[in-house]
C-alpha cells in the first residue's frame, strides 16, 4: 500500500554494467538475474535522504543485479546501512552537489560524490527494488520519480574498507530525484530460507578476482 514521506526525500542511483558471473555469486539461486546485454545485468549504489522531524535519515545500499521472483523485477538491493552493527552514513549537500559518506568506528567505508548536470528531465517512473532484510523476508519498495536530473559521480572506496570486494564494472548513468510517494508490499511470503548474500570481508567465498585492483590507498570508480 502506498505510504506518503515528506516531499524533500532526496535519492541518488548510481548504476553500471556488471558481469552476470559476477552478480550471481553474491545473490541466493532464489532469484532470476535479468541480463540487460549477453552476459550483462546493472548493478551499482543507491542513495536515500528521508526527511525526519527528529533529523534526517540516510540509506545507503548496493545493487547487486536487476533480478526477478515469479511476476517481481527490480533491483536486488542488499543494505549496507541502517542495521544492528551496519556503519552510519551522512549526506551533505554543498555548491550544487552531494556527498553520501558511509563509515562506522573511524573506518570510512565509501564516499560517493554526486553532480546534477541536466536538471528536471520530465521522465515519470518508478524505480522498484527488491530489498533483502536481515530478517530474511525480503520485500518490494517503490520510489517514486516525477522527474529525474541527469548527474556525474565519483565513488571512493578506501583499501581498508569492507566493501572493496564487491565487483564493479563500466558506471553507465547517475540519476537523482525526489521521491514524495513510497508503494511498499511487507514481504515476498515465499523466499523464507535464502537472502541475498553479504559479500563481507570475512566472506570466504568471495573470490580474489572480483576484488577491484587498487591503486595506491582506494579504488576509485
Amino acid at each position: 500500500m502506498p505510504q506518503e514521506n515528506a516531499p524533500s526525500n532526496e535519492m541518488a542511483i548510481i548504476l553500471s554494467l556488471v558481469r552476470l558471473e559476477s552478480a550471481r555469486r553474491l545473490v541466493a539461486r532464489t532469484f532470476e538475474i535479468l541480463e540487460i546485454l549477453p552476459g550483462f545485468t546493472l548493478g551499482g549504489w543507491f542513495c536515500a535522504r528521508f526527511a525526519a522531524p527528529g533529523g534526517d535519515r540516510v540509506e545507503v545500499g548496493r545493487i547487486h543485479a536487476i533480478g526477478a521472483f515469479e511476476e517481481k523485477r527490480g533491483f536486488l538491493l542488499e543494505p549496507v546501512t541502517g542495521g544492528r552493527g551496519k556503519p552510519s552514513a551522512r549526506w551533505d549537500s554543498e555548491g550544487g552537489s552531494s556527498t553520501i559518506c558511509v563509515g562506522g568506528e573511524g573506518l570510512s567505508w565509501i564516499e560517493m560524490r554526486v553532480t546534477p548536470r541536466i536538471r528536471r528531465v520530465p521522465i515519470r517512473m518508478g524505480f522498484p527494488f527488491i530489498l533483502a532484510r536481515e530478517t530474511g523476508f525480503p520485500s518490494i519498495i517503490v520510489y517514486q520519480a516525477h522527474q529525474f536530473e541527469l548527474a556525474t559521480s565519483r565513488v571512493v572506496i578506501p583499501r581498508e574498507s569492507p566493501l572493496r570486494a564487491y565487483p564493479h564494472g563500466v558506471k553507465i548513468v547517475t540519476l537523482c530525484w525526489q521521491s514524495a510517494t513510497v508503494f511498499s508490499e511487507d514481504r515476498l511470503e515465499m523466499v523464507r530460507s535464502e537472502r541475498l548474500a553479504v559479500p563481507d570481508p570475512l566472506c570466504e567465498a568471495t573470490p580474489r578476482a572480483s576484488v577491484p585492483c587498487l591503486r595506491g590507498e582506494e579504488a576509485v570508480r
